[in-house]
């Protein structure tokens, strides 16, 4: 079966595709993906807090955890799934690439 085209006014050909349906392991890393995110995006607002109230004790703490790339123990990770999240880990809404 052909998928549909369409030729624009510049000349530029488009075909359209069906996406593939998700996996269940997709759907399962995706939910592990975005929750191992949200949480440290929150871990992130919190060294943020406590750095600005100059709680040093608790920023250490957090800090601690934030370049540890730690993960929630609820999340029961294998270890490939830990080292992907790992290798992102300082990725988060907010951060900026140069």
């Amino acid at each position: 079966k052909e998928s549909p085209m369409w030729q624009l006014p510049n000349g530029v050909r488009r075909s359209w595709n069906r996406p593939e349906a998700i996996t269940p392991e997709q759907r399962k890393w995706r939910e592990l993906f975005l929750t191992y995110k949200a949480e440290r995006q929150q871990l992130r607002r919190q060294l943020w807090s406590s750095l600005v109230a100059q709680e040093k004790q608790l920023s250490t703490e957090l800090l601690e955890r934030w370049t540890s790339g730690a993960v929630a123990e609820d999340l029961h990770l294998e270890l490939e799934q830990q080292a992907r999240l790992f290798s992102g880990r300082y990725i988060v809404p907010g951060s900026c690439f140069v």
